[in-house]
């Protein structure tokens, strides 16, 4: 059938290359810097953190990365406060100065504080809110409930009109007269 070469590749593809290899554990720190870093610009904040406490040299390549935060940086939805900080780090760059080291890191971390407090408190209005609207209701729903002691003659809360009268019209006659 086959040939002795494909034989022996066959052979060593299924037994000795596992044999080989099977020592060879695959390292992050192996992977080129380039990549690495293609690798961590498309992680989520928590999972650069998560990648961050993974070893020393993960955690240089993630937190000390300036040009990765400032990347983050000019990611982020665009707030006022955020305009400015940018603003003056590319002004001070204009300038010829540099931003010190971590700083868009900084820049990013009091941005993100900065959402989370909004987001809590939009939080806290709608519950209130709400809150306030349950109470109005369930105040409405009282008001309109008539109290026990403003039954009318005809039991129902309700004085004047068809339902004080007894059947065939008029008012019951005291004592039992038949009225007639």
């Amino acid at each position: 059938g086959m040939a002795a070469a494909s034989v022996q590749a066959k052979v060593d593809y299924l037994v000795v290359y596992p044999l080989l290899y099977s020592q060879c554990a695959a390292a992050l720190s192996s992977i080129p810097p380039e990549v690495f870093f293609g690798l961590v610009t498309g992680l989520a904040l928590p999972g650069m953190a998560a990648l961050g406490a993974a070893s020393k040299s993960c955690a240089r390549a993630v937190f000390e990365d300036d040009v990765l935060w400032w990347g983050i940086l000019t990611a982020l939805p665009q707030s006022d406060r955020l305009c400015a900080e940018i603003a003056a780090a590319t002004g001070s760059q204009h300038q010829g100065q540099q931003l010190a080291a971590g700083r868009c890191r900084q820049l990013v971390k009091a941005e993100v504080q900065r959402c989370r407090a909004d987001a809590e408190e939009r939080r806290r209005r709608r519950e209130e809110e709400w809150r306030m609207r349950e109470e109005m209701q369930r105040r409405m729903m009282q008001q309109q409930r008539p109290s026990r002691g403003a039954m009318g003659l005809g039991g129902r809360g309700i004085i004047g009109g068809s339902h004080d009268l007894f059947p065939g019209g008029g008012m019951p006659m005291p004592f039992g007269g038949g009225g007639g």
